[in-house]
C-alpha cells in the first residue's frame, strides 16, 4: 500500500512520513491522544490529518495548503532587482568575482523585518 511506503521512506519529508504512520495507526483503531503521543505532535493534528485524508486521500498527505509557513523575509521586488544588478550590470562572471559584494553593498539597503 502506497500510505505504507510513505510511513517508511528516508527520502520523503519528514511531515509525509510522520502523518502516514500516524494514519496507518489510525488505521488500526488507536485513538488521537494515543497517536499524537506517539508522533510527537497533539490530537489537533492528528485529526487534521484524518479529515484531510477523508478529503484528499494520499494526495492531502503531507501537503500544506498556499499561502501557509514562513514568509519570506525579502520582497520579491527587491530580490529580482538585486539579481539584476548582480547580473545584469557587470555582465562579465571575472569582474562580478572579488568585488560584487563590495559594489552591491551601497546600491539596495536590505531591510529585514525584525522577527
Amino acid at each position: 500500500m502506497a500510505l505504507e511506503a510513505m510511513a517508511r521512506s528516508t527520502s520523503l519529508p519528514h511531515r509525509v512520513v510522520v502523518q502516514a504512520k500516524g494514519l496507518l495507526l489510525a488505521g488500526e483503531g488507536i485513538a488521537n491522544n494515543e497517536i499524537a503521543r506517539r508522533c510527537d505532535t497533539t490530537p489537533n493534528a492528528v485529526r487534521r490529518w484524518r479529515s484531510k485524508f477523508d478529503a484528499e486521500g494520499l494526495d492531502g498527505v503531507g501537503r500544506i495548503r498556499p499561502g501557509r509557513g514562513r514568509k519570506p523575509e525579502l520582497a520579491p521586488e527587491l530580490i529580482e532587482a538585486i539579481v539584476h544588478d548582480t547580473l545584469g550590470s557587470q555582465g562579465e562572471l571575472e569582474r562580478l568575482v572579488g568585488s560584487c559584494s563590495r559594489a552591491m553593498s551601497g546600491r539596495r539597503p536590505l531591510q529585514v523585518p525584525p522577527a
